[in-house]
């Protein structure tokens, strides 16, 4: 299991090869491969997890997700979380008790397993459930602390091999999250 995702991932497959000449990378269903020469190109996807490999005379082609695993597991966890807050919603709409993030967010608290380590983000999906009176609400640029450890990995792995700060940061939370960590308007170079 690597350090970068907690799985068999790219890290864990592709980390002692030095010749990158005859190993051809493809993100999902994209034709077009990545260009990497060396493992300094590969860093930043190292958390993601190899879709397919196929070796054939000495040569490797590989398609990998279109993003880190550890994201993927974030949006599951977002989304089954995001149906339980719907649910209790929707018990105080019909019982027309008071819907406020407070009282919505008393109630969650007891049932989702993982309340106390991200509040601000259950509390920030409260929020846009109520004020989309129930319905379907983005998510995708909230984060769990689940994968804090994994983007830190990655960040310091990035640093290590010489990216830019503001490169990593990017890279590791993206541009709001990184705006919001002290990079400012150099996230967006």
């Amino acid at each position: 299991m690597s350090k970068y995702s907690g799985r068999c991932d790219i890290f864990d497959s592709l980390s002692d090869i030095s010749d990158f000449s005859n190993v051809h990378i493809f993100i999902k269903n994209n034709p077009i491969e990545l260009r990497i020469n060396s493992q300094k190109d590969l860093v930043p996807y190292y958390p993601f997890i190899e879709a397919i490999a196929v070796y054939s005379n000495g040569v490797c082609n590989i398609s990998i997700g279109d993003e880190p695993s550890y994201v993927r597991e974030e949006w599951n966890i977002l989304e089954t979380d995001i149906s339980y807050i719907k649910r209790i919603y929707n018990r105080f709409k019909r019982n027309k008790l008071e819907i406020t993030v407070d009282s919505i967010s008393e109630e969650c608290k007891s049932w989702l397993w993982n309340w106390e380590r991200n509040e601000n983000t259950f509390k920030e999906l409260v929020k846009r459930i109520i004020e989309a009176k129930g319905k379907d609400v983005k998510f995708k640029d909230l984060q769990l602390d689940y994968s804090q450890y994994y983007r830190q990995m990655l960040y310091n792995e990035m640093i290590a091999n010489d990216y830019p700060k503001n490169v990593a940061l990017k890279w590791c939370y993206g541009w709001k999250k990184a705006m919001e960590l002290g990079m400012g308007d150099k996230v967006l170079d």
